[in-house]
């Protein structure tokens, strides 16, 4: 039984994006939550990101140390969203004996086409004027809730970045190493694919080619953009529970 899970946010995010997502995984499945940022983000914004998805893995796992050594009989899982779930899959195919269960967010990963791993109308958000519109572009691309939601969302993610402003070099170094990642040639840790269908930055195929590249089960969400934690916590929780059970 999987005790404790190891949460990941996705491209120039931090796990104070999560929400209430946190709290709702950890009643769904009674274990306990743990939230890591990516080098670069949040907690972390003091370093630069490394340019390959292993190199974030391998920061993260540095940092996890000390989380596990406070329950060494834990058994871990971990699950991540979009470049979250790049790093979540490469550290499962590096350390085989880290973790006992993946999941896998609307991730996306070579050999799937630039087109469908990253639409070009993401690029027109950094152009809208002032902080609060770009972030509101952004989760106009990334949300299906609706606009009066994102509206008073987007100014409360502002405040984020402006109490822990994120290394600037980070963002396209996350976005090179993204761009870059690679499935991997196998997955021993207990693998679960998911993916929305409606999702508007990320192609889901990216998903369907991740779950069968890696012999993976895969559950698509008929609802849902590319943050699925934000628009379908609950959904999520109960395929997780589901998966773990089996």
């Amino acid at each position: 039984m999987t005790t404790s899970w190891l949460i990941l946010r996705g491209l120039s995010r931090e796990k104070r994006h999560w929400g209430g997502f946190a709290e709702s995984f950890q009643d769904k499945l009674g274990a306990r939550v743990v939230a890591l940022d990516l080098p670069g983000f949040g907690t972390e914004n003091a370093r630069r990101s490394p340019a390959t998805v292993s190199g974030i893995m391998e920061d993260v796992r540095v940092r996890l140390q000390e989380e596990r050594s406070q329950d060494a009989a834990a058994r871990w899982g971990i699950l991540g969203i979009s470049l979250g779930g790049m790093v979540a899959l490469e550290w499962c195919s590096r350390h085989p004996h880290d973790f006992g269960h993946c999941v896998a967010i609307n991730s996306s990963a070579r050999p799937s086409p630039t087109f469908d791993r990253f639409h070009p109308r993401a690029l027109l958000s950094p152009f809208a004027r002032g902080a609060v519109a770009k972030e509101r572009a952004v989760l106009g691309l990334t949300s299906d809730r609706s606009a009066a939601y994102l509206d008073d969302l987007a100014k409360k993610q502002v405040r984020f970045a402006e109490l822990s402003p994120p290394d600037r070099a980070s963002v396209p170094r996350q976005l090179f190493a993204a761009s870059r990642f690679r499935t991997p040639q196998s997955v021993r840790a207990k693998l679960l694919v998911l993916a929305s269908r409606t999702d508007r930055l990320v192609s889901y195929r990216c998903s369907e080619r991740i779950a069968k590249s890696l012999r993976a089960e895969l559950v698509l969400s008929p609802s849902g953009g590319h943050d699925l934690a934000l628009d379908e916590p609950e959904w999520i929780c109960e395929q997780v529970a589901k998966f773990v059970s089996a």
